[in-house]
């Protein structure tokens, strides 16, 4: 058994986007280098999952958090690309 952490963008019009863990942790260090264009002048709502993985891949969800409002549609709308994200 295995785990993958994974996180992902939430669009304002909620469309989902997967970030590489390095990526979001440059943008959260506010590294300058890094730049959001599409997401000028707005804010940025994110999913943070881990899965539990079988055979490289997702089994089940072991841990979820998300910033912003509608948590509960988000996470509904967030389960089916994440389970089928490569």
């Amino acid at each position: 058994m295995s785990f993958s952490f994974r996180i992902y963008f939430i669009d304002e019009d909620d469309k989902i986007r997967r970030i590489p863990q390095t990526r979001f942790e440059r943008i959260h260090d506010r590294d300058p280098k890094e730049l959001l264009s599409e997401y000028k002048n707005s804010r940025i709502r994110y999913a943070e999952v881990i899965f539990q993985l079988e055979n490289r891949k997702p089994i089940s969800i072991a841990r979820r958090q998300f910033t912003g409002a509608g948590r509960k549609a988000l996470y509904q709308s967030a389960l089916a690309p994440a389970f089928t994200a490569a």
